[in-house]
């Protein structure tokens, strides 16, 4: 190779003396001192000139793949793909798309700064978005409004402006908060914006202000609220704490002033100035802190700061808005308005629609007398009754519970002290005298008298040849007034009794169960006002209605008991796990028998234990079951049980078969009771009575029939 190939094909490296040239070969590493390297153009050939020694050449045997073309072309060839990709992208993702993706990653942090706008200056400006590309901040806004759809707001468009709709008393409600909280340390200045304060929110609710209370630091304002469908006190108080901390001596004061104020109510609400731009975090930990402090407490003290009443100002539904504020905070099974006993509230009261229409519309013509069994809803109906009569101008309603009236001084007492009526000789046939004067004073009016639970004055009555009801068939009769009277056995009785006075008196209407879109109404609507929500609505509703068949009283047994399940679990979501467990406890068994069998005969509850497992049976069929246990009852004793059964909605009738209302009933009895030993026992019992019921002739009598044993 001449010297010219030489500088030809190899490129010349000067190494100073000091560098080590270390060669690994197949016999080991070498280590020498390298004055000169020699690489050929092919990369290949290494060429070391040696320090007292030779020249070395190695051979690189393994020659890279990767030669510098190859390199350079495949950075070029990724520098097109990247070129391509993005053209691709371009193509995919235009403008608009990445907007999107700008407005996605951003828009906690956008919302959060529209809130902090609105509730500090009462609109959004597009202008004060400062943090907001300028091409995205009336999208931000529709968002906002959007997500915001039960918040009263309004969104001009030239120029943009987000508002709430009642923007002037949002404003007063935002300058009287931060007058309250510049007061803090000045009870004489405090108290007034407290006031305007209170007198904000009681118009905002609909609360009227009955009286206003002062004490140490706490400022009170008695209210009386709306009828809402909650089990609430009518009056509460509302009270301005005069600082933002909370510690234990506050709750001390509360209870304190609670005595002050004298009032029966279980709740007051307690409202904290604090900071309008506290963080949440903040106000979550101050209700924390009070709920721990008040845990103890006898009361239900609601908390409610600057957020929760800005959110009540500022909603379409201000009413809503606080109850929903309410229930998040209060023992759930303290205000739910589930009742199953005693009449239940104009809130709570759904059906009857054909029973009040029919006595509404004719009762210028006719007195009536509603009957039905126990918890089937007779004094409820009664007192809607009441309700609507009062409200129309052209009746005149009197009222009046009979449960404790047993004979007629108790008659007379009551209707002094309800009726507030003089009747200074206590007699039935001195009741005209009562009525006549009454009748012209309410001239162009009807006098309607309500009376509930009329069966033991109607046994008295019975007894005393029935002066009493002589004399309201005589009234009702001569125009005088009209009578609705509610009962159970011993009216439907008499009612059919061809030699009572009620014979052919009354219009008789008799309640049975409630139909299943009613019975719908009252699970869902109620639940869903109290922010309960459902596994499956359609299923819940199904589910109830297969064990309790629509009866009123245990339907609302069942959503009282659902309520009471949820709150003790902390959530307020009902699933199909909570209805199956009412239905296999023993408590809704027992509640069911006592329902079914409320003021039931021993005769009547022995026929329905016998008929647990058939589908249906007959007189006959019940008196051969009788026989069988040596029990020879008459078959006017069995039709007249059975007229008892049906009577009070736990057997229907069709034609001569009788079958159970509830079908759930024998399946929850056989499931959770010892069906035999309820048998045996209430068998004895129906032997003791016979045996304790001789007649002169020698047959026994159950006072429904003659038995013979």
């Amino acid at each position: 190779m001449t010297y010219e190939q030489v500088q030809r094909n190899t490129m010349k490296i000067l190494l100073p003396i000091s560098h080590i040239l270390y060669a690994g070969t197949h016999s080991g590493v070498y280590r020498r001192n390298a004055l000169l390297l020699l690489i050929d153009a092919n990369r290949s050939r290494l060429h070391a000139s040696i320090n007292n020694s030779s020249i070395y050449r190695g051979i690189d045997k393994g020659t890279s793949l990767l030669s510098w073309p190859l390199v350079t072309g495949a950075i070029l060839g990724a520098a097109v793909l990247a070129m391509i990709l993005f053209v691709v992208r371009w193509l995919l993702y235009p403008p608009d798309r990445r907007q999107d993706q700008v407005f996605e990653r951003n828009w906690l942090l956008w919302r959060e700064e529209i809130q902090h706008i609105l509730q500090n200056q009462n609109e959004v400006r597009i202008d004060a978005l400062a943090h907001i590309p300028q091409t995205l901040r009336l999208r931000a806004l529709q968002q906002y409004m959007q997500e915001h759809w039960d918040d009263n707001l309004i969104l001009r468009l030239n120029p943009p402006v987000l508002e709430p709709a009642n923007s002037l008393q949002v404003w007063d409600f935002l300058r009287n908060w931060q007058a309250a909280q510049k007061r803090l340390k000045n009870a004489a200045a405090f108290r007034p914006v407290a006031s305007r304060l209170a007198d904000q929110l009681c118009q905002l609710l609909g609360f009227t202000l009955i009286d206003s209370r002062s004490y140490k630091d706490l400022h009170s304002y008695v209210i009386k609220a709306p009828a809402l469908r909650l089990r609430m006190p009518p009056m509460f108080p509302i009270v301005f704490l005069q600082e933002c901390d909370l510690d234990a001596q506050d709750i001390n004061d509360l209870h304190d002033l609670m005595g002050v104020l004298n009032t029966s109510s279980y709740l007051a609400l307690l409202i904290i100035p604090d900071d309008e731009t506290s963080a949440s975090q903040e106000r979550k930990l101050l209700k924390t802190l009070f709920k721990r402090l008040a845990r103890n407490t006898a009361h239900d003290f609601m908390v409610m700061d600057f957020d929760d009443l800005y959110r009540i100002f500022v909603a379409k539904d201000p009413q809503k808005r606080f109850v929903r504020i309410l229930l998040g905070q209060v023992d759930l099974t303290a205000v739910s308005p589930y009742v199953t006993s005693g009449p239940v509230p104009e809130s709570m009261f759904f059906g009857r629609d054909y029973e009040l229409k029919t006595i509404t519309r004719t009762i210028k013509d006719n007195s009536f007398a509603i009957v039905g069994g126990r918890k089937i809803g007779k004094t409820s109906i009664l007192t809607k009754l009441h309700r609507s009569f009062t409200d129309a101008t052209n009746y005149y309603s009197l009222y009046l519970d009979c449960q404790a009236v047993q004979n007629y001084r108790d008659f007379c007492n009551a209707i002094e002290t309800m009726w507030k009526l003089p009747l200074p000789d206590c007699s039935p046939e001195n009741l005209m005298r009562l009525i006549a004067p009454l009748k012209q004073e309410r001239e162009g009016q009807l006098i309607v008298i309500l009376l509930d639970e009329v069966d033991a004055l109607l046994k008295y009555d019975t007894v005393n040849q029935e002066r009493l009801f002589k004399a309201f068939r005589a009234l009702s009769q001569e125009g005088y007034c009209r009578f609705v009277f509610c009962g159970g056995r011993v009216l439907h009785a008499s009612l059919h009794d061809s030699g009572s006075t009620l014979f052919n008196f009354c219009n008789i209407i008799r309640l049975g169960y409630l139909n299943p879109q009613d019975t719908g109404r009252i699970i869902l609507e109620p639940m869903q006002e109290m922010g309960i929500g459902f596994e499956d609505a359609s299923k819940l509703v199904q589910g109830t209605i297969d064990l309790s068949a629509c009866h009123p009283n245990l339907v609302q047994y069942i959503c009282h008991e659902l309520t009471v399940q949820i709150n003790a679990r902390g959530d307020r979501f009902v699933n199909s796990a909570d209805l199956d467990a009412i239905g296999s406890s023993s408590q809704f068994s027992e509640y069911l028998i006592e329902v079914m069998w409320g003021g039931a005969t021993t005769l009547e509850r022995l026929i329905t234990l016998l008929m647990l497992g058939k589908p249906s049976v007959t007189l006959a069929q019940i008196e051969a079951m009788l026989r069988e246990r040596s029990l020879v009852v008459s078959p006017t004793a069995i039709e007249q049980a059975l007229d008892g059964l049906v009577l009070c909605s736990a057997l229907t009738r069709e034609e001569q078969e009788y079958y159970f209302t509830a079908p759930a009933f024998p399946s929850v009895v056989t499931t959770t009771q010892n069906v035999a030993a309820l048998i045996e026992q209430t068998t004895q019992h129906l032997r003791s009575e016979m045996a304790t019921t001789i007649l002169p002739n020698g047959s026994s009598d159950l006072m429904l029939g003659n038995v013979r044993g």
